[in-house]
């Protein structure tokens, strides 16, 4: 079904009233960018003063250590599946034989308890990589929206911790809040202009 629309013609006109006030601009939103992890500030991608996009690269914080541990997390990952691949093929043997009353049901649980619990150790592997996986993507930090770069607390070199101060703060100015004070007296003229 077709949207009813209204249109009206944009014309310029006197304002019913004019009030002088002192205004006030603030920014939109104001972020602090802070690190979630610890490091050595390798690179910095803007000036202060700059206006940075939403996703733009801010800071590179060096990433070496990181990538180590995400490569240590996957090397154990890899090896901790296989020993639990081993462990399932033992059960699986174990199981057939229990069955022939070659062995005993104990050395039978045996071989399942150590197939289970290396299961659960590819589990807590696997956590492992992804929690090294979001350190890793931590050391590189973007803009969290468009806006002026502030001041930026930490150089290029400087260590940075997470519980550290800002990095730099984010003011959004487009679009831009303006906020006016008028005189009292005038405010029952205005709310009556206002409801018109």
């Amino acid at each position: 079904t077709p949207v009813e629309v209204t249109v009206m013609e944009a014309k310029p006109t006197t304002a019913p009233m004019a009030v002088d006030g002192i205004g006030h601009v603030y920014a939109l939103r104001t972020v602090s960018v802070r690190s979630q992890v610890d490091g050595v500030l390798k690179k910095t991608f803007f000036k202060e003063g700059d206006l940075v996009r939403e996703g733009q690269p801010l800071v590179l914080i060096d990433p070496d250590s990181y990538k180590a541990k995400l490569d240590e997390a996957i090397s154990t990952l890899a090896r901790d599946r296989v020993t639990a691949a081993q462990a399932k093929r033992d059960w699986l043997r174990y199981k057939d034989l229990v069955a022939q009353a070659v062995i005993s049901q104990l050395d039978y649980e045996q071989k399942r308890t150590a197939y289970e619990q290396d299961v659960e150790q590819v589990r807590v592997d696997e956590a492992s990589v992804a929690d090294a996986r979001v350190n890793l993507g931590y050391c590189s930090i973007n803009a969290p929206c468009t806006g002026v770069a502030g001041l930026q607390q930490y150089k290029t070199g400087n260590l940075i911790k997470s519980t550290d101060y800002i990095i730099v703060t984010i003011n959004q100015i487009e679009p831009i809040n303006v906020q006016f004070s008028v005189d009292e007296k005038y405010l029952p003229d205005i709310c009556s202009y206002a409801a018109k």
